[in-house]
């Protein structure tokens, strides 16, 4: 198999006909949608356009993809089909294990094995292909079964990145008042799904420009160990009510037996202030000893026996 590209600018150099002129058929090329860089694939021998592979040329043409993108997706189908060939398959017989060999000889045995993210963007335009061939009735059924989800089993089985796609801001709006604020076709609102706060918090979020792993901390509560732990060394302690107050002296008496009783001593005289002594601090003074005093009834305590 071969492989082409349509290019319509180089029609006026090589086009040598008295059938049909090369602005005829340029014309005709924008009539048809074909656009530029569109793969078209031929017979070795006839040199002649191969009908299935050729019209799965032409539906990617329609989708409206640049230049580079269509050559880059024939060469694809094309690098597919030469390493059937050398298993003694083609694309369109080719079975469950002829595309595992070429999966395999694309990421472990040529000799600049290719990664992951490359495979899966090949594995995805060659899944397209057979999805084509089997509405179009060339293949009976997909030759590679479908895992799960439905995924495609060519493909790695881990996503590298995120698809992240932007929004205008008229899709937003929409996306908000709609997807968010419950707005319904007749321009109510339904009220059982919170549309108020749902669109504070989209506003907030594209107002701000937070990440998205700081914007969903903004409405998140303290978590419960967090609330029940208690810190007493900055909590001053509560009062205690009345009937958990420490017990006070009461005024009946206790039966409780008193404590030893101490033997009774004097009471020292209060010092002399220091001033000029009278007549009778002097004679006072000439005492040798003090007179003995009597001690002072203390109050009553919880130990005094009646």
């Amino acid at each position: 198999m071969e492989l082409a590209f349509v290019q319509s600018g180089l029609l006026g150099q090589y086009l040598d006909s008295e059938v049909v002129s090369a602005e005829e058929v340029a014309t005709l090329l924008k009539r048809r949608g074909l656009l530029d860089g569109m793969p078209v694939f031929l017979d070795d021998e006839t040199m002649m356009p191969l009908p299935a592979l050729s019209e799965w040329g032409r539906y990617l043409s329609t989708g409206l993809l640049d230049e580079t993108t269509l050559r880059d997706y024939g060469r694809m189908a094309a690098r597919l089909d030469g390493c059937l060939d050398s298993l003694g398959s083609d694309v369109l017989s080719a079975t469950e294990s002829d595309l595992v060999a070429y999966r395999n000889r694309r990421r472990l045995w040529q000799k600049k094995p290719v990664v992951a993210r490359t495979w899966g963007k090949e594995a995805s335009i060659l899944d397209d292909l057979y999805h084509f061939l089997v509405a179009r009735g060339s293949v009976p059924t997909q030759p590679v079964r479908l895992a799960a989800r439905g995924r495609n089993a060519l493909a790695p089985g881990v996503r590298s990145n995120m698809d992240i796609r932007h929004l205008t801001f008229e899709q937003y709006r929409y996306f908000r008042d709609v997807g968010l604020g419950g707005q319904l076709p007749d321009e109510q609102v339904n009220r059982g799904w919170a549309p108020l706060r749902n669109r504070a918090g989209a506003d907030l979020a594209l107002g701000t420009g937070a990440r998205w792993r700081e914007w969903a901390t903004v409405l998140s509560t303290a978590p419960s160990s967090a609330r029940s732990r208690t810190f007493t060394s900055a909590t001053p302690p509560a009062k205690r009510s009345d009937s958990e107050a420490e017990p006070t002296a009461s005024k009946t008496p206790s039966t409780r037996s008193p404590p030893p009783s101490r033997p009774a001593t004097a009471t020292p005289a209060p010092p002399t202030p220091f001033c000029t002594p009278s007549a009778s601090t002097s004679a006072s003074a000439r005492s040798t000893t003090a007179p003995p005093t009597t001690p002072t009834p203390s109050a009553p305590s919880a130990w005094t026996t009646p």
